[in-house]
């Protein structure tokens, strides 16, 4: 990560970190691996809310969960609500300054494409979830249901792969038609 480069928009960043002050982790013992790991997603979450270099990094991570084996539960639990402590005023400071710098715009374009590749996979997923079992108990293909249909091939697999946002009406209308269902149970 670049230098003092946030990822996360302070709406996001609030109910991660709110997140992890929830999570009862003064009751473990000290070297528990749930502690490491809250720690660890914690100083992380931390990170991309503010930036690697920022100090708020540095003051979580200026004491680890664990000094010693010899460290008691009571030390342990102080540690970890002086931690939970910092994590409040965390977010008093993203509350307070929700300004975030610019990041790359080499990094915007790669987390943009990661969330429309998300979002063309869900909205596959789901169509092809209804649409698939119909094709396969009628032992068609998903041109068969084009040319059933009477919509253009690119329609129908378009909308089953997910990269066609919307199909218009007239085309699922089509689509159902074929399929033997009612064009409201097709999914957007």
């Amino acid at each position: 990560m670049a230098k003092d480069k946030q990822l996360l928009r302070p709406e996001r960043a609030i109910p991660l970190i709110r997140q992890q002050l929830e999570m009862d982790v003064e009751t473990l013992p000290y070297d528990h691996p749930q502690l490491y790991r809250w720690w660890n997603t914690t100083r992380n979450v931390i990170e991309r809310a503010f930036g690697p270099k920022h100090s708020n990094v540095f003051e979580f991570s200026s004491t680890s969960p664990a000094n010693s084996p010899g460290q008691s539960q009571s030390d342990h639990a102080a540690n970890i609500r002086n931690r939970k402590a910092l994590l409040e005023g965390f977010i008093e400071q993203l509350k307070t300054f929700p300004e975030v710098p610019t990041v790359d715009l080499s990094v915007r374009a790669a987390l943009m494409v990661d969330d429309d590749k998300q979002a063309v996979a869900e909205r596959a997923a789901m169509r092809q979830a209804v649409v698939m079992p119909i094709l396969r108990k009628k032992r068609w293909t998903r041109g068969r249901l084009a040319t059933t249909a009477g919509v253009a091939k690119n329609s129908v697999y378009g909308y089953l792969d997910g990269t066609i946002i919307q199909i218009s009406d007239e085309n699922r209308r089509a689509i159902a038609d074929a399929l033997g269902i009612e064009p409201h149970q097709l999914p957007e």
